[in-house]
């Protein structure tokens, strides 16, 4: 595998443009057979140094690289019942729209969620449709089945056993058989290119990558601006490119510097809406269509047209600080108070105010930046409809935010939220559409 330095300069990321659509490369993806079973400003990343063989946090995240997700997991799914039992469960369309059909299935890998019957997230996930899975291509022919009835769903590890539990729950008679991919007969990986995506190459993707297509499983990660590409190899094959690989933190700084959360981690099951997780935002609910599993709590908020809050990026500042003006990147040196030490949950206030209203919560965090479920009226410049400068929490440039935790020997640290630009852009975007719903 070839290695590319990363560059010593600081790594500048756009995030005014707009994600592609995703894109799948044809594949033959083989394993055995198995039994059913704020302001508007730019972000960056800077290097900050750190004494020789103290390595606390990931360097910042090359121009060109790539992470394994060991911490991600595959649940196989084939039958002719699959695109329609996928389709009642998911908030985003199995099926292509508009599609020659009305029930063709999508052939690009894409972002969804499980909901509960509330309309509560239970799991975000990614659904690769046709992997032509080989470990269960014999059952697809011996029932006559097209390949486009089968699916990879890819969900954080820590709930595949629950998400596994949930579709043979729901699956009644429906026609299909699914199985948990075993830890040794896939890997996934993220994959970005930021010099190739500025160039603004459409619906392609960079050579290097496009030479792991016929052994491996690519789907574009349109969820934010730059996040690159999802790839799923055979077994525990590498992922053959001209890139640096990079340990999963540095994948997950760049989550962090766009605003994604992934995973239960930042997106409790069973007490976050998909919209304050900005699922919505990402492409991962799809208003068009018909009944779902959580679809009714959903579709009524989108329809009420009021979301009054959502997961932001952050950056955490000691009290002595100056307030930060950039979202900026800096692993923390040794020995000094992190984002990650905040523990998830800890309330967000602003500092000088006599009112106790927490204006959002903390959720994780790494370095010096982190995500935080941030109330849009008093800490951005949001405008909510309906809201006015006259509302109980009005937007104020000048109030700073505390969290409210602080160590054993009194360290506090404060916090500044940043709204992308991609999510100001699909919130305004958002705020104009009303939902045509079909069945």
């Amino acid at each position: 595998m070839k290695s590319v330095s990363a560059a010593a300069r600081p790594l500048q990321l756009a995030v005014s443009r707009r994600a592609r659509p995703s894109l799948v490369g044809k594949s033959s993806f083989r394993a055995a057979a198995a039994a059913e079973e704020t302001p508007r400003r730019r972000f960056i990343a800077t290097q900050t140094s750190q004494p020789q063989g103290h390595q606390q946090h990931p360097d910042p995240p090359p121009a060109i690289g790539f992470a394994p997700l060991p911490n991600r997991s595959l649940i196989a799914i084939a039958g002719v019942d699959a695109p329609k039992f996928l389709q009642g469960l998911v908030t985003a369309s199995i099926y292509k729209q508009p599609a020659a059909r009305p029930d063709e299935p999508r052939d690009e890998g894409f972002y969804t969620a499980f909901l509960t019957a509330q309309g509560r997230v239970l799991h975000d996930v990614f659904i690769h449709p046709n992997p032509q899975f080989h470990g269960l291509s014999d059952a697809v022919k011996s029932k006559g089945l097209a390949p486009n009835h089968s699916f990879l769903v890819e969900v954080s590890r820590s709930q595949v056993d629950a998400l596994f539990a949930l579709i043979r729950r729901y699956k009644l008679r429906s026609s299909f058989v699914h199985r948990k991919v075993e830890l040794d007969e896939a890997s996934v990986y993220s994959y970005w290119n930021e010099p190739f995506s500025t160039e603004d190459k459409g619906s392609g993707m960079p050579d290097d990558l496009s030479r792991n297509a016929a052994e491996a499983y690519i789907t574009h990660d349109s969820r934010a601006p730059d996040l690159g590409w999802r790839v799923i190899t055979s077994g525990k094959s590498e992922l053959q490119v001209d890139a640096e690989q990079c340990p999963r933190k540095t994948y997950t700084v760049r989550r962090f510097l766009r605003g994604v959360a992934e995973g239960p981690g930042e997106i409790i099951p069973d007490k976050t809406l998909p919209l304050d997780a900005n699922i919505d935002l990402m492409g991962g609910v799809d208003f068009r269509k018909g009944c779902y599993v959580g679809q009714e709590l959903t579709i009524r908020t989108k329809h009420r047209g009021v979301v009054r809050k959502r997961i932001l990026p952050c950056v955490v500042y000691g009290d002595g600080e100056s307030r930060p003006e950039e979202l900026e990147y800096k692993p923390t040196a040794p020995g000094r108070l992190g984002a990650e030490s905040v523990p998830s949950k800890t309330d967000i206030a602003p500092v000088s105010t006599t009112k106790k209203r927490s204006t959002g919560h903390w959720i994780n965090g790494i370095g010096n930046i982190g995500l935080a479920m941030c109330r849009l009226q008093p800490m951005t410049d949001i405008e909510l409809p309906g809201e006015s400068a006259e509302s109980p929490s009005p937007y104020d440039p000048s109030n700073e935010f505390i969290l409210k935790w602080e160590t054993e020997g009194g360290q506090q640290l404060k916090i500044q939220p940043f709204v992308p630009d991609w999510i100001r852009e699909k919130i305004a975007q958002s705020a104009h559409s009303r939902p045509a719903q079909s069945t």
